[in-house]
């Protein structure tokens, strides 16, 4: 579940990118970790708590909106909109601790 939340951005410096400045340089600091996908994720998961029908709710909000990663993530798995309001019908308790587990990243207590 955890690729589905995160992932991790990929910026230019010269022309290298900076998985490879690290790797090169051995330099962690220039790996630039995005929290914008648990951003997007929460404000879904509280639209689709107050929604008839999730389904539209979680592939607007989040699918379609997801970084690149976490769609090519989502897509090579087959999981839309659809799917998340099953699972999330389904196991309701694990995904409100994604949701608060979310929240305490995205402020930054993690």
């Amino acid at each position: 579940m955890l690729p589905m939340l995160t992932s991790c951005e990929r910026a230019l410096i010269g022309d290298i990118t900076v998985i490879e400045a690290e790797s090169k340089q051995g330099n962690p600091d220039l790996v630039i970790l995005s929290t914008r996908d648990l951003d997007l994720f929460s404000q879904a998961y509280d639209a689709a708590g107050t929604a008839a029908n999730s389904t539209p709710v979680f592939q607007a909000n989040y699918i379609d909106k997801a970084s690149p990663v976490v769609q090519a993530t989502l897509a090579s798995s087959r999981v839309t909109g659809a799917t998340f309001q099953q699972t999330v019908g389904r196991y309701p308790r694990f995904y409100q601790s994604v949701r608060k587990t979310a929240s305490t990243a995205i402020q930054g207590q993690l």
